[in-house]
């Protein structure tokens, strides 16, 4: 599925490992470089599957590709294999344990 999503959003070249992303002429609409830094696979997938206003003083659009579940679900998945920071740990879903949470605050601090 290449949709083209470099024509209004950025790829920094080094997460460009899909068709239709990386570098590209982007700048219109946000930055997709890290996705998952930015966004919540949940609240992506409803907006690809359900688009809403978001920012409504803007004339640009994203378009309403009209996917069904399934393919709002492949996208999802697609984005998120290739939009991840390679360092970055995969994407809890329950809240970081307090002994992690501490090792952090300690690692942070020096």
């Amino acid at each position: 599925m290449d949709l083209h999503c470099n024509a209004c959003h950025f790829v920094a070249p080094e997460m460009a490992h899909g068709a239709g992303h990386g570098g590209g002429h982007g700048g219109v609409a946000p930055d997709l470089s890290f996705l998952w830094d930015k966004f919540r696979p949940d609240w992506l997938f409803e907006f690809l599957h359900k688009p809403k206003v978001i920012r409504p003083w803007l004339n640009i659009r994203m378009p309403n590709f009209r996917f069904n579940e399934s393919e709002a679900v492949s996208l999802v998945k697609h984005l998120g294999e290739d939009m991840r920071a390679p360092s970055l740990p995969p994407i809890r879903n329950a809240p970081i344990p307090l002994n992690e949470r501490t090792a952090y605050i300690a690692a942070g601090k020096s």
